[in-house]
């Protein structure tokens, strides 16, 4: 019976290792390209993200014409007040209620349509850089996630090279078979909590990744195995 089980382990371990080795290279050696692949798959999700809260009519362009609209009405509006007579009002009730001495009506109405010019400037150079500083952390976000995804493949491939050279190694040895079984299954288990239980928009948003902590991760999942087959779940009851 241990020659099935033999197998089957090369098998999942040999699957395994070609498919992280498989992305763990082209991450590292193709970074660009990686990021364009990680970059359209963001897309993806804020896209599918937007359309669940917004329905399928929402556009991804939307959302910035929208703060476009909204700045710009604000823009026409500050314009309006430029040559609206209620300024020179404005500016004559002012100069009466300091009694001159803070200038003539004049003066004070130049100054408050120089407060609106630059008012107006503030609003586009605003927009700009906002735009800006948007182009510069979503680079930098994708970048952390190309790293991110590095650490995963590259622990996962070296999990399942671990595992496929400890059978190949003893083949005859069940405890050895046991024992890479659990970690197998740490490794697979661990794995399918890291990429389907997770936020992922919230991840990237936030860039909140495992990181190195992936390895202890699997290795605490090993740990509740290796206690729940051998130790009876001696240490987990404990706990």
């Amino acid at each position: 019976t241990s020659q099935p089980m033999r197998r089957l382990l090369i098998g999942a371990c040999a699957v395994g290792l070609l498919a992280c080795s498989v992305a763990f290279a082209a991450l590292l050696l193709a970074p660009r390209l990686a990021e364009r692949q990680v970059r359209s798959a963001v897309v993806a999700l804020l896209r599918t993200e937007l359309t669940d809260r917004f329905g399928s009519t929402f556009s991804g362009n939307e959302i910035v014409a929208r703060v476009q609209q909204k700045v710009q009405n604000r823009i026409e509006a500050l314009r309006a007040d430029l040559d609206s007579p209620l300024t020179d009002v404005a500016a004559a009730v002012l100069a009466r209620l300091c009694h001159y001495e803070c200038g003539s009506p004049a003066q004070l109405a130049d100054s408050m349509r120089s407060g609106l010019h630059s008012r107006i400037h503030e609003l586009r150079q605003g927009v700009a850089r906002v735009e800006a500083w948007a182009r510069s952390r979503y680079a930098d976000l994708v970048r952390q996630l190309v790293r991110e995804l590095r650490i995963f493949t590259g622990v996962n491939a070296s999990l399942f090279l671990l595992v496929l050279l400890a059978v190949w190694k003893a083949p005859s040895s069940r405890a050895i078979q046991t024992i890479a079984t659990l970690l197998l299954a740490a490794t697979f288990v661990s794995a399918y909590f890291y990429l389907a239980e997770q936020n992922w928009l919230l991840t990237f948003v936030l860039a909140d990744y495992v990181g190195w902590a992936y390895l202890a991760w699997v290795s605490v999942v090993f740990v509740f195995l290796i206690d729940v087959t051998f130790l009876r779940g001696t240490i987990t009851q404990g706990v």
